[in-house]
């Protein structure tokens, strides 16, 4: 490709240096011999990062990782062969190989660049260092179009190296398809490099073949002898180094060809032959769809007549064309021989009719048929010739060919068929036949030649079997008859021939239909028969055999149809319905009627003691029962060779028993436990089973004991339960055991069986062994067998017995009260039924509550097999009449009156109350209280007493007051006249004078004098009130100011007034008007005492020393002895902190006199401490000399000691919010297994919200947080464990108290794992139980999927922070749910109702995390997402941003700005509401997530109504300017507790204009988000952020923001202390409105160590610690 550069690209290009590197012949890639020779230039240009549509390389996004395979989309020349596909490496490097599988040492070491181990080689370094991409982004894309496009590779935001602080560098390989050009280019990122050897260049397959460069310069040079591995200076941002094949030999087409000439359709095979330096590349073209074009022999498909060129280029770019003819002939025109013909053979001949053609020639020929000469064609090359049949009947194929060579002829066939004369048609005589549906067979004769078709000419309608058979069959279907039937013989186009027969009819016998099965029930009597009724014939119905009773007489008419049948007996009837009409065929058609109880017997099985209530309505019930099995006997040792056998237990009786009882009874059912032999001896008697207090009437008796072998003989098995001791309408007694026996070979005994029961336990007949047990119910024991000297043995046990209790329910209907009041309800209770129907009303239940208004009968249909109808009356009885609810309302000074004049009609007799105290039925205004007054009067039974009301509102009378006189100074000022009556008037009267209405207002000198009326209208039924003020006048005094209070005026100072007004007196003789001592000056003059304080005579003001005779100078420091302090020190005038004598020197500058100071030469201490003068104390800063420790402090023995530089690899973030208790919060971080805190922290302030940096190397731990006061951090507090990106290990935000300690048990694993739960799954909390989760595929996992699919698959962690769940949970791919689409895809889902022990708790927040499962090897485990399973999961909603069209339009929305004041712009949620009991409950808080994807930037943001406003947001602003963002929104119910799911993203263009800190600049400090939820979207109600970085500091500069001040403040002052509290450094800075953004210059003046940071704005003060390291 030929670029041509701008003149400011070639300016750029003073440092452009180009070396033609000498020529290599190295060995080559994959065996073969090949070149590897490039020309090196670096050159000036721009970084352009790819674009967002590229693909993300996520695997190498971390630290030493390794891509899986990704396949270019060209070939591209590398190291003299063509490849296809690459892997890359996030330590800066790809790799043309891969099959390369590198160690993590191989993957990150460079130190041998140019022997670099096989697993490296081949391969491209852009920049080869240990490197991280843990805060990067890895994409890759392919630009332009064939064959000039190019790859491009990006590492963007990488750190160098994986220790660097920030983002280093962002960098990119470009590969250009046919040039095979190499450019690597880079930008500088905002970090440091840390600890840099990298290397930059190229690698052949064979070791020490390699091209480095030995700078990052403007300038480097590309050497292929000396292998640079310590580059550590970042390129410049846009500085590309170029690589560019050199040394190829040009290619040479040497033969080109194809299979032309080719008809058109046909495949066009091209091929071709070329030499030049491999890999060549072959570029075709012509018209067509190539199979390829970049081979050298493709096919093309569509080809046409013209020039095909082939252009072939080496792996330099050097070409070589040639070309070749091909010639594409048509096709001829497809062949079309026209419409098949039918003729008579009396026809002479046919014109036929095949198209003409348009390209080729035509020609006729005869296929087949009676003759195929050609004569017989008036022309064969004639598309409409003539065709003469020669061979008479017959079919004559004809074919139509076009040719035209060399394509294939079309050809087409016509057939010319040619018919003989039909032969005459007959049939035989006429017939009769049965009614519709009879069959008859019909007498035609052969149709041949020819077709012969039966048809019905009249009288009915029938069907044929075959009605192209003279012999068909014809079956009657209507019609009374007789049918005509009619044979033609046709052999069209010839004339057809007919003859017809004539079929008489007799009508067919009804269809006998019996009618539909019924059940019915044998309370309902009988049954109405619903069989059909003939129309031909005569019916009769019968009864089967089988039927409980066969007798007619249960008929009403055995010739009805419509029969009444009245069984006698419960069960199943078959009767059968016979239609007959001779001679047709007679009909049957049953119907089965099952007669069946009210319901079926109900049984139940007691195999232990238990419980048996009595049901509703049942008064008898059927027992049985079965005593227990006795125990065999034991046996004991026999002597010499011989055996010893114990008798079997006897088995238990059986006997039934119906008893009488009482329904709702509770009956206690006792059966026989089971009983176990003893060692050695007898056995043990059965239990027997009865029910108690029915024990005389149904008794099981138990088996007697097996007789024990104890000493030989013969030892007799025990007898069954007897019927002696039995007792029931029925006994069967049990089985006796076996007996036992002595002697060789000898058996033990049998147990005995329960009598219809278990069997008995069976004998032993070899060995030493306990006897066999029996079985239930009431199996004896088998007798053990003991065996020479072997021991002691036990016999078998007793099985226990069985009590079966069966019953038929029985319908009942009652009454919780049958009689009630009228209003009230009643509960009527059905029982006995599966299904109750109610009347009136049609209620479905067992019980109903009804409030009838009169007496009314209610019925229930009660239905269990069979329905039965009961009925219940209730009596309504009405209730006594206190009247209707009335209300007045009276005058406080009115008459007394009856309240009962109120209630209208009403009983008499009742008695008032008022709040429950008794009243009379008087009412007195002014004594009684106004209320609601109740009458109540006693009713008739079951009635209660009945109330009604009187509401009595009393309207107070008007006051007007009383009347008063008064005197008042002319020159007084305004006031009202209702201020001067007497009492407490009502205020809103009317005044008035001589009659005439006046206002409230009185002006002296000016307002008449005299009476004055005041009148009061009252409310009615109220009347009016008045009073009256005499008013008269005085004239008003002088009045002098007293401003020192001493009781004299001063005479400058007065005032008229009708009353003194404050600190005024009536006299004006005060000389000195501000001294209350004095009214005349005297010698000190006013304000001055005239005192003598030393009685020398002379007054204090003119006295030198006031207090003392002496006036001299003893030390003669110019200080009088009366105001020196120390008269006798001529260097102090007054004690100071060390007193008079000795001097307040500070030797050692520490602000502390030397007098007070125990270490006066130490500057840092002002007392020894633990360490002595000179020595810091313990927890001091101090520098204990070794470069491997930091934050080095005194430890308690006065010795220096630091801590050990631990490597940090991974950078977190502890987000913790404390409740009102802060400084009860501790934490640390563990290595999992034990040992010292990595990291820990204490001592925060309450109600705080804070980000604490963490930073750790690769390994396990354990995170702990405990709270001292055991109540756990209180909502909504919490905290979350996460990576700086944002990724969570452990989120316990706002999930309540915790105890004393939060604590995983697992602990965590760094660095994080990439496998995540899928999106829209994470941080939900509305999972149905039934619902399931799903993983991101793993590439890795998926790829073993039918190769070791039981160890592969995911495993899942699940736990709560707060402790009490954890499960881990491992689904492969052979034990994924068969629910789920089969595939590699299949082990991602994950059901929560698959986890049957140790289930997942509902309605609690917890954590999830998966982690990939390869072959048996477990990966990392992945980010955290939090999830609640709801169980009412109903109530949570979703919603989005609104996108209807309007003002409030926010999905789509463009144009919304961001303002500091006025109208900002907004965003609007869609209002969420969900219904609650019936009513609207609106969602009351909106969590709004914003994202801008290209940035990285993302904001949560909480409001609590749906409007979001873009104003001036102190926190993780808006990016400057103008950005698309994605915006989500998810609503909670419970204040942000928990919230619903997201919603839709919506995508929303915003500008921000305004300027930092109220904006973040794009890949700034506050990039990268902030997964902290903020509330209140205008942050008016916020507290101050204070924000302090970099922390720890290098001791230059420091960058503080504090954002919402609420002081209006202008200036902040910033003080550094040290750890002793010295003031080490301040700063007085200025504050821009409610921001303090500044940096304070350090400029190395600070010593490592820990300071405090105290900034001072107003009132408000921030602290935070400061590591200067």
């Amino acid at each position: 490709m030929v670029r041509t550069l701008s003149l400011l690209e070639s300016a750029r290009l003073y440092v452009h240096r180009t070396l033609l590197l000498t020529t290599l012949l190295v060995g080559g890639w994959l065996g073969a011999q090949a070149q590897f020779t490039y020309s090196f230039a670096a050159v000036g240009g721009t970084y352009n990062q790819v674009s967002a549509g590229g693909t993300d390389l996520n695997s190498i996004e971390v630290d030493d990782a390794h891509s899986a395979t990704i396949t270019l989309p060209f070939a591209f020349g590398y190291n003299g062969a063509a490849v296809t596909a690459i892997k890359v490496n996030s330590n800066g490097w790809i790799s043309m190989d891969t099959g390369d599988s590198p160690t993590t040492a191989q993957s990150n070491d460079n130190s041998n660049f140019g022997s670099a181990n096989g697993n490296v080689r081949p391969g491209i370094f852009p920049l080869w260092d240990d490197l991280d991409g843990a805060s990067g982004t890895a994409r890759y894309e392919t630009t332009g179009s064939a064959p000039n496009r190019v790859f491009t590779m990006e590492w963007r935001n990488w750190q160098w190296n994986y220790q660097a602080t920030g983002v280093t560098i962002s960098f990119e390989c470009k590969l250009y398809e046919t040039t095979n050009v190499i450019e690597f280019v880079y930008r500088q990122e905002s970090g440091s490099v840390n600890s840099a050897s990298a290397s930059i260049g190229l690698l052949a397959s064979a070791s020490g073949t390699y091209y480095s460069l030995n700078g990052t310069g403007t300038s480097p040079t590309a050497s292929t002898s000396s292998a640079t591995i310590n580059l550590s200076a970042k390129p410049a941002t846009g500085q590309i180094y170029r690589f560019t094949p050199a040394g190829c030999t040009a290619p040479s087409i040497t033969s080109i060809s194809s299979n032309s000439p080719i008809c058109v359709g046909s495949t066009l095979n091209l091929s071709s032959a070329a030499t030049g330096t491999a890999p060549l590349s072959y570029a075709w073209t012509g018209t067509g769809t190539f199979s390829s074009t970049s081979v050298a022999s493709p096919t093309v498909t569509g080809a046409a007549t013209g020039s095909y060129s082939l252009v072939v280029r080496n792996w330099c770019g050097t070409t070589d064309t040639d070309n070749t003819s091909v010639t594409v002939n048509s096709a001829p025109t497809a062949s079309n021989a026209g419409t098949d013909q039918t003729i008579c053979v009396t026809t002479s001949n046919v014109t036929l009719a095949a198209n003409v053609p348009g390209t080729g020639t035509g020609a006729w020929t005869v296929v087949s048929g009676p003759s195929t000469s050609a004569a017989q064609f008036s022309s064969t090359a004639a598309n409409n010739a003539t065709f003469t049949p020669a061979g008479g009947a017959g079919t004559y194929t004809l074919r139509w060919t076009i040719t035209n060579a060399p394509c294939t002829a079309s050809t087409n066939d016509v057939q010319i068929i040619v018919r003989a004369i039909a032969p005459t048609a007959s049939v035989g005589g006429p017939q009769t036949i049965c009614a519709s549906g009879t069959t008859t067979a019909l007498g035609g004769n052969t149709a041949t030649p020819g077709t012969g078709a039966w048809s019905v000419v009249s009288g009915g309608t029938g069907t044929f079997s075959n009605a192209a058979s003279g012999s068909s069959t014809f079956t009657h279907t209507g019609g009374a008859g007789p049918v005509v039937l009619r044979w033609t013989i046709s052999n069209s186009p010839c004339a057809s021939t007919t003859a017809d027969v004539s079929i008489s009819i007799t009508p067919a016998t009804t269809v006998s239909n019996a009618g539909t099965d019924q059940t019915f029930c044998l309370s309902s009597t009988s049954t109405t028969l619903a069989a059909n009724t003939p129309v031909n014939g005569t019916g009769a119905w019968s009864i089967l055999a089988g039927s409980p009773n066969t007798s007619l007489a249960q008929l009403s008419d055995a010739a009805s149809p419509t029969a009444t049948f009245t069984p006698t007996m419960i069960g199943t009837y078959t009767l059968r319905w016979t239609i007959s009409n001779a001679p047709c065929a007679a009909s049957t058609n049953d119907v089965v009627l099952t007669v069946q109880p009210f319901a079926a017997a109900v049984t139940q099985t007691f195999n232990a003691d238990g419980s048996f209530v009595v049901p509703a309505g049942v008064t008898q019930i059927t027992v049985q029962a079965w005593g227990g099995g006795a125990s065999g006997g034991g046996s004991t040792n026999a002597g010499g060779i011989s055996a010893r056998g114990g008798g079997g237990g006897g088995g238990g009786a059986y006997v039934t028993k119906t008893l009488t009882v009482t329904p709702g009874s509770n009956l206690s059912v006792l059966v026989a436990a089971a009983v176990n032999g003893t060692s050695g001896a007898n056995g043990t008697n059965g239990n027997p089973s009865t029910i108690a207090g029915f024990e005389p009437q149904v008794f099981a008796a138990g088996g007697s004991a097996g007789t024990g072998n104890t000493g030989g003989g013969s030892p007799a098995g025990g007898a069954g339960g007897t019927t002696a001791a039995s007792q029931g309408d029925s006994e069967t007694a049990g089985t006796t055991g076996g007996n036992g026996a002595t002697g060789t070979g000898v058996s033990s005994g049998a147990g005995g069986a329960g009598a219809n029961g278990g069997a008995g336990g069976t004998s032993i007949g070899s060995g030493t062994n306990n006897g066999n047990n029996g079985t239930a119910p009431g199996g004896g024991g088998g007798g053990s067998r003991t065996s020479i000297n072997n021991g002691n043995r036990t016999g078998g046990t007793g099985a226990a017995g069985r009590v079966i209790i069966s019953y038929t329910p029985v319908p009942s209907l009652n009454a919780s009260a049958s009689s009630i009041c009228q209003g009230s309800s009643t509960t009527l209770t059905a029982a006995g039924g599966t299904t109750y129907l109610w009347s009136p009303g049609g209620e479905t239940t067992a019980s109903i509550t009804v409030s009838p208004s009169s007496t009314t009968t209610y019925g229930v249909t009660i239905t269990n097999t069979c329905p039965e109808t009961l009925t219940h009356e209730i009596t309504v009885t009405p209730p006594a009449s206190p009247g209707t609810n009335g209300s007045t309302t009276v005058c406080s000074d009115g008459s007394a009156f009856d309240m009962a004049t109120f209630l209208g009609a009403h009983d008499s007799g009742g008695s008032w109350t008022l709040g429950g105290s008794p009243h009379s039925n008087m009412f007195t205004p002014g004594t009684d209280v106004a209320g609601v007054y109740t009458y109540t009067v006693s009713g008739p039974s079951p009635c209660g007493n009945s109330s009604a009301t009187v509401t009595v509102n009393v309207n107070t009378a008007p006051n007007a007051g009383s009347d008063a006189t008064t005197t008042i100074c002319t020159t007084g000022v305004p006031t009202t006249l209702i201020s001067m009556l007497n009492g407490t008037p009502d205020v809103g009267g009317a005044w008035t004078f001589g009659g005439n209405p006046v206002s409230d207002s009185y002006t002296p000198g000016s307002s008449t004098q005299g009476t004055y009326t005041y009148t009061v209208t009252g409310v009615a039924p109220c009347g009016i009130a008045t009073a009256t003020v005499t008013i008269s006048e005085t004239p008003t005094p002088t009045w002098y100011a007293d401003t020192d209070g001493d009781g004299f005026g001063d005479p400058a100072s007065s005032v008229q007034a009708c009353i003194a007004p404050l600190d005024h007196v009536s006299n004006s003789g005060d000389g000195c008007v501000n001294d209350p001592t004095k009214q005349s000056p005297g010698i000190c003059g006013c304000d001055t005492p005239d005192d003598d304080s030393d009685g020398d005579g002379v007054a204090d003001c003119i006295d030198p020393c006031p207090t003392s005779v002496n006036n001299g100078d003893t030390d003669s420091d110019g200080t009088l002895d009366c105001d020196d302090l120390c008269p006798n020190d001529p260097n102090k005038i007054y004690p100071g902190a060390c007193g008079c004598g000795t001097p307040d020197a500070d030797a050692d500058g520490d602000t502390y006199v030397d007098c007070l100071d125990a270490c006066p030469n130490d500057p840092l201490k002002i007392a020894p401490g633990t360490c002595g003068c000179g020595n810091p104390e313990p927890g001091m800063a101090c520098n204990d000399n070794n470069v491997n420790t930091i934050n080095d402090v005194v430890n308690g023995s006065c010795q220096c000691a630091g801590t050990l530089v631990v490597t940090c690899a991974n950078d977190m973030i502890l987000d913790l919010v404390t409740d009102a208790n802060g400084s009860e919060i501790s934490w640390s971080i563990e290595p999992q297994g034990g040992g010292a805190p990595v990291a820990q922290g204490s001592g925060y302030a309450s109600n705080a919200t804070l980000a604490v940096p963490i930073c750790l190397p690769n390994g396990n731990y354990v995170l702990r947080v405990l709270d001292s006061g055991n109540n756990g951090i209180a909502s909504p507090g919490g905290y979350i464990l996460r990576t700086q990106d944002g990724r969570r290990i452990v989120d316990d935000m706002d999930n309540g108290g915790f105890a004393g300690q939060s604590v995983v048990s697992q602990g965590f694993k760094l660095p994080l794992g990439n496998l995540h739960v899928e999106g829209n799954n994470c941080d939900r909390v509305d999972f149905l139980p039934t619902e399931n989760i799903r993983v991101t595929p793993d590439v890795a996992v998926s790829a073993q999927y039918g190769i070791t699919n039981s160890t592969s698959g995911y495993e899942w962690c699940i736990y709560n922070p707060n402790g009490g769940y954890h499960r881990t949970v491992f689904f492969s791919h052979a034990l994924a749910n068969s629910q789920f689409p089969d595939g590699p895809e299949r082990a991602t889902y994950f059901r929560w109702a698959n986890l049957v022990s140790s289930p997942v708790p509902h309605n609690m927040l917890l954590n999830v995390r998966v982690r990939p499962v390869v072959a048996g090897v477990a990966g990392s485990y992945g980010p955290a997402c939090r999830f609640k399973i709801d169980t009412q999961p109903s109530s949570c909603i979703t919603t989005q941003l609104i996108g209807t069209p309007g003002p409030t339009m926010s999905c789509g929305a463009t144009g919304k700005v961001v303002k500091a004041s006025g109208h900002a712009g907004r965003i609007y949620a869609q209002p969420a509401v969900r219904v609650v009991n019936g009513m609207n409950l609106p969602a009351n808080s909106y969590l709004f997530e914003i994202v801008e994807p290209i940035s990285g930037y993302m904001r949560t943001i909480a409001t609590n109504t749906y409007t979001l406003v873009l104003g001036q947001w102190y926190t993780a602003p808006l990016l400057c300017g103008t950005h698309n963002y994605s915006v989500r929104v998810r609503v909670s119910f419970d204040n942000g507790a928990t919230y619903c799911p997201y919603g839709n993203a919506c995508g929303v263009s915003i500008t921000n204009n305004l300027a930092a800190p109220f904006c973040t600049v794009p890949g700034g400090p506050m990039a990268g988000g902030d997964d902290r939820i903020f509330h209140d979207g205008d942050e008016s109600t916020m507290e101050p952020v204070f924000s302090m970085w970099p922390n720890p500091n290098n001791g230059e500069q420091l960058y503080m923001i504090i954002d919402g001040l609420q002081e209006e403040a202008t200036t902040a002052t910033v003080d550094l202390f040290n750890l002793v509290g010295q003031k080490v450094a301040t700063h007085t800075i200025p504050v821009n409105g409610s921001t303090l953004n500044t940096v304070i210059p350090l400029n190395g003046a600070l010593s490592n160590g820990l300071y405090v940071v105290n900034v001072t704005v107003g009132e408000q003060t921030f602290m935070q610690r400061l590591v200067i390291d």
